[in-house]
């Protein structure tokens, strides 16, 4: 069986290129989580947690559980580009 990968994140209020580059020297990656029918959802990872699961997955793609604070976890494709 394989392992199930959890991600843990925080909502986030501000957007920009100026803004996320302070997320990142802060050691938070801005994600966007895309859902047909609903709103983007504005998001931050923590860089560390993100690479750890990046680099123990097998296998070109992953799907992942997304624990949102304050929500149940949902299944994600993270693309990175």
């Amino acid at each position: 069986m394989k392992e199930q990968i959890t991600v843990k994140a925080e909502s986030r209020a501000k957007t920009g290129s100026s803004n996320m580059g302070r997320l990142r020297r802060t050691g938070w990656l801005p994600a966007v989580v895309y859902s047909e029918g609903k709103p983007a959802t504005n998001l931050q990872v923590n860089e560390h947690d993100f690479e750890l699961m990046l680099h123990h997955h097998r296998g070109e793609h992953v799907i992942v559980d997304l624990a949102v604070a304050g929500s149940e976890p949902k299944k994600v494709l993270p693309c990175v580009p």
